[in-house]
């Protein structure tokens, strides 16, 4: 993964239709800087601390998530790492989802 290509990320989460657990393979929803556009990234296929690669080979930094991503998590018993945010838990497989965050 080229770090140094990386596009930050802000206010970030993962989700398709709604939150979902931090499991490598969701996609990212969040505001690109420094445009500001806010996208939506192809499923993740690699992680590295704060650093993530999409299937489509985009690279981003992830910088601060959404604060009601960060509440969906605590809400569900999962601690968040900012340091290590995305992760493989198996515990979350059968997550059921917060519906109504904006894409």
């Amino acid at each position: 993964m080229n770090r140094e290509r990386a596009k930050k990320l802000t206010c970030w989460g993962t989700k398709r239709d709604a939150f979902m657990a931090p499991e490598t393979g969701p996609c990212i929803v969040g505001t690109r800087q420094p445009d500001g556009k806010r996208i939506a990234t192809s499923p993740i296929v690699e992680v590295d601390g704060r650093f993530v690669q999409t299937a489509s080979g985009s690279v981003y930094e992830l910088v601060d998530a959404d604060p009601d991503f960060v509440a969906f998590l605590k809400s569900k018993g999962y601690p968040f790492d900012p340091e290590n945010p995305i992760k493989l838990v198996s515990k979350f497989q059968d997550l059921t989802v917060v519906k109504g965050w904006p894409s």
